[in-house]
């Protein structure tokens, strides 16, 4: 990109794209709480994680010196929003906004590793998103269930319904879990390597970022409590638990969440492997061809801070 349009034309291209998903990312909040739940799925998993597909895939290999220059930045921003995002959530009474703000509070984590340039931070960042799809889709899911019986979104509504659902509160139960990062879940591997890969970049950006787990365990604990304990309300007294459809609908995800958990190399084999084949150069290829991730993305940093600093930015590998 360099090369085609030079380099002040670059950085204004990296900058507008920048602002743009900015904007865009203060719409999601709106649409989040009025979609249905096909267009939410649609919405989670596909056009949210698409912003992160983009530096990842796009910023890093074509623009890394603007990448570079601007990456104190967005670290910062990621961090705000992972800070912002839960004190927002902490303070909702809507359980599909709840989720919603939640969601966007878990993927600041994914810019924050991203450009940290580590393999540590590049991995969490992909992990994060595709926990963040198996989560937030299950969670979305279960509340739906409860909205389709009482046609309310208000948690203030809710208690008691350990007595009417306890296949429900079950399931709500390792979803809550698993949403705060409570080990062996997926969200805990993808948090803990985002925040190791904070805290290598900046000490204090890190325990920062580190507070977003706080605020993820209070709210989660919160909505999980307020619905599912305490006394029985008349009105909740006589609805119908989860039916063998419903039970099999969100299995999958439930399974997946504590699976990927357990096992979580099933992934993030994977996913480095990929990353090696995305920053490789010929420097990082071991002896047997094949690419080695965390050699390839060191020497991919390495390589475009010295060509930062020598003003030069040609994409060819030095000699």
């Amino acid at each position: 990109m360099f090369l085609l349009i030079g380099v002040r034309a670059s950085y204004y291209f990296f900058f507008y794209t920048f602002a743009g998903s900015v904007f865009m990312l203060l719409g999601i909040f709106q649409l989040y709480s009025v979609t249905g739940t096909t267009d939410y799925q649609i919405l989670l998993n596909i056009k949210l994680p698409l912003g992160g597909y983009g530096f990842l895939r796009f910023s890093w290999p074509i623009l890394p010196a603007a990448s570079e220059y601007f990456a104190p930045l967005i670290i910062m921003l990621g961090v705000v929003a992972v800070i912002y995002g839960g004190l927002l959530t902490c303070r909702q009474v809507d359980f599909k906004r709840l989720i919603a703000y939640s969601s966007v509070a878990h993927m600041g984590l994914v810019p924050l590793g991203l450009f940290t340039h580590t393999i540590e931070g590049l991995v969490a960042a992909v992990f994060m998103m595709l926990a963040h799809g198996f989560v937030s889709s299950a969670l979305f899911i279960a509340i739906t269930y409860l909205y389709e019986r009482h046609h309310t979104r208000l948690i203030k509504y809710y208690r008691g319904i350990t007595l009417t659902m306890p296949i429900f509160v079950c399931i709500m139960l390792i979803l809550s879990l698993t949403n705060m990062g409570i080990p062996l879940s997926c969200n805990f591997v993808g948090e803990f390597f985002s925040l190791l890969a904070a805290v290598e970049y900046n000490l204090g950006l890190g325990v920062l970022a580190t507070s977003g787990m706080v605020w993820s365990a209070a709210y989660s604990l919160y909505l999980y409590n307020r619905i599912s304990f305490g006394a029985a309300s008349n009105y909740l007294l006589y609805i119908r638990d989860l039916n063998r459809r419903e039970v099999l609908a969100i299995s999958p995800l439930v399974i997946a969440v504590v699976v990927f958990g357990i096992f979580p190399f099933v992934l993030i084999d994977p996913i480095k492997n990929g990353l090696g084949a995305t920053f490789s150069l010929r420097q990082g290829e071991s002896s047997n061809g094949v690419l080695a991730p965390e050699a390839a993305v060191k020497n991919f940093v390495q390589y475009t801070k010295v060509r930062h600093r020598e003003g030069t930015f040609s994409m060819e590998p030095s000699p």
